[in-house]
């Protein structure tokens, strides 16, 4: 998916696709979303690509970049290392998404990295995001086995090889420091 957040990094020259394995120097994307702004860049532009989500998100396709890094944002992860980000308690945040796909080609790629964002702490503050279990009726999207890194605004870790415990403290560890005792 192409933004507007795209729009100033590719402004700046921080974007610029040249190390790219597939599509050098093109910016892919299966959609557009966002302002007029970001369709007047894309419209006629070389440097923009569309295709279908079946090519954007194979997992062949993707982990024939080197170096492939997929960031993705969670609700929950608990502290096995599933991932809940398409639902919380019976609500639904997004579609199917591209997750489990990048999931699978990031980690496939050579040195490919699959990062985990999230809050460490529920909107409400009165929750953490890091949790012994997911929340009933939360949207599961990735298993714990193929959870590389996971960050919060307290640190990352990465939970590649870790055992249950180790998983476990680790998380901990970038948990909110309000909830780090209780949990």
């Amino acid at each position: 998916m192409l933004t507007d957040s795209y729009l100033g990094l590719i402004r700046s020259g921080a974007v610029t696709n040249e190390r790219k394995e597939i599509h050098r120097k093109k910016i892919v994307a299966s959609y557009c979303l966002g302002t007029r702004e970001l369709f007047d860049f894309v419209h006629l532009n070389p440097f923009v690509e569309l295709y279908p989500v079946a090519y954007t998100n194979d997992p062949n396709v993707i982990s024939r970049h080197g170096r492939m890094i997929s960031i993705h944002e969670a609700v929950e992860v608990d502290f096995t290392g599933l991932v809940c980000a398409s639902g919380h308690r019976g609500r639904i945040y997004t579609g199917v998404g591209g997750l489990v796909d990048y999931m699978r080609g990031t980690t496939r790629s050579p040195q490919g990295r699959f990062i985990v964002t999230l809050h460490s702490l529920t909107p409400d503050g009165q929750s953490s995001g890091i949790v012994p279990s997911i929340t009933p009726g939360s949207g599961l999207m990735a298993s714990r086995a193929a959870v590389q890194y996971v960050v919060t605004e307290f640190g990352w870790t990465n939970l590649h090889g870790k055992s249950l415990r180790d998983r476990t403290i680790a998380l901990l560890e970038i948990s909110h420091p309000k909830f780090r005792q209780e949990l």
